[in-house]
């Protein structure tokens, strides 16, 4: 590709995730079996939100539940794994996203 920056843009009710790293020992060091570190992770943070979609109904914009840089939880399988600019994210639909982390 050129040397033009790439700008990654969520379309629709599309929530772009960065997953959190999948840990390699616990909290008290006992090192996870590769094959258990292999599950993917369901956590992460919202890098990028979607207008919305439209309600079939009415033809308004629905609102998106999530906001950039909130930290959520997720279905294991869920959302189309991509790399962009060397950087591992989720694409999946607002509906997937089983809630919203708060500490």
């Amino acid at each position: 590709m050129n040397d033009q920056m790439v700008v990654l843009r969520g379309i629709r009710d599309r929530v772009i995730v960065r997953p959190d790293p999948v840990p390699t020992e616990t909290e008290s060091g006992l090192v996870i079996p590769q094959a258990a570190q292999e599950a993917k992770a369901t956590r992460g943070t919202v890098v990028v939100v979607g207008p919305g979609r439209y309600s079939p109904l009415t033809g308004r914009r629905l609102p998106m539940h999530v906001q950039v840089g909130d930290r959520i939880t997720y279905s294991t399988y869920v959302g189309v794994p991509v790399v962009h600019e060397g950087e591992p994210l989720l694409i999946m639909n607002d509906a997937d996203v089983l809630g919203v982390l708060i500490s």
